[in-house]
């Protein structure tokens, strides 16, 4: 029973571990995104809102039988 490690130590070395597996002492900001690069994200998610958004629509107009024009 004299060579089990303590509690503390293998404690230790599990965050000692997670902290490199995370990549911590590494740079943590990201770099800066160029306004043409967050121009094309914010098109790119606004066109796929749109596209989900009529979707949805239509499958909700099929399944419950109606349309968007009341008929």
């Amino acid at each position: 029973m004299a060579d089990k490690k303590p509690p503390e130590d293998d404690l230790s070395n599990l965050r000692r571990r997670v902290a490199k597996a995370r990549g911590e002492g590494a740079s943590k900001n990201a770099p800066a995104q160029s306004p043409a690069s967050l121009a094309m994200r914010f098109g790119g998610e606004f066109g796929a809102a749109i596209i989900v958004g009529a979707l949805l629509g239509y499958g909700a107009d099929y399944f419950l039988h109606s349309s968007p024009g009341g008929a």
